[in-house]
C-alpha cells in the first residue's frame, strides 16, 4: 500500500500547485457481507485533496485552488475496482461501479473534476450468494476507506 505498484509516482492535492502536492498511492479495504468478501483497492492520483472520511480528518488537504497550477485533463485519476466473490448480474456489478463513485465523492475533495479521469470497475466471481442491496452500500464505505489508507500509507506521519 502507499507509493508501490500502481501507486507509484501518484500525487494528490494538485490543485493546490506544487506546493500543496502530496504523494498519493494504492489502498485496499475489505469487509464481508454475510458469506461473501467485498473488497476495494484504489489508487489515489487526484487533483483533490483527500478526506478521511472515518477518521473525520485531513490526510493531504487541499488549501485552496490556485488558478494557475497547470492541470492537465488525463493526468490525473483516482481509479480501482471493486471485487467480490457474490454472485452478481452484469447489471448488478456496473450499479456497483456507478455507485461506488459516491466513495471517491466522499474522500476526494473535490472529486470528478474535468482534470480528473476517476473510474471504478466491479467484477465478481459469483461463488456465493449475498444480499445484494448491502454489497452495493459497502462497495461506497470501502472505496472511501481504500483511498484513504493508500494516501494514509504513503504520508503515515501527516493525519
Amino acid at each position: 500500500m502507499g507509493s508501490v505498484g500502481a501507486g507509484t509516482g501518484a500525487t494528490v492535492a494538485k490543485a493546490g500547485g506544487s506546493a500543496q502536492w502530496a504523494c498519493g498511492g494504492v489502498g485496499v479495504a475489505s469487509a464481508r457481507v454475510g458469506e461473501a468478501v467485498v473488497s476495494a483497492v484504489m489508487v489515489a492520483n487526484s487533483v483533490g485533496g483527500i478526506w478521511d472520511d472515518e477518521r473525520h480528518e485531513w490526510i493531504s488537504r487541499l488549501v485552496g485552488w490556485d488558478a494557475s497550477a497547470e492541470l492537465v485533463p488525463g493526468q490525473n485519476t483516482t481509479i480501482g475496482v471493486v471485487a467480490t466473490d457474490a454472485k452478481l448480474t452484469k447489471e448488478q456489478a456496473n450499479r456497483i461501479a456507478t455507485v461506488a463513485h459516491d466513495g471517491i465523492a466522499r474522500a476526494v475533495r473535490p472529486a470528478h473534476t474535468m482534470y480528473d479521469g476517476d473510474t471504478i470497475f466491479c467484477i465478481s466471481t459469483g461463488r456465493v450468494v449475498a444480499p445484494y442491496d448491502a454489497i452495493e452500500v459497502l462497495a461506497t464505505d470501502l472505496v472511501a476507506r481504500a483511498i484513504a489508507s493508500g494516501v494514509r500509507a504513503c504520508r503515515p506521519s501527516n493525519g
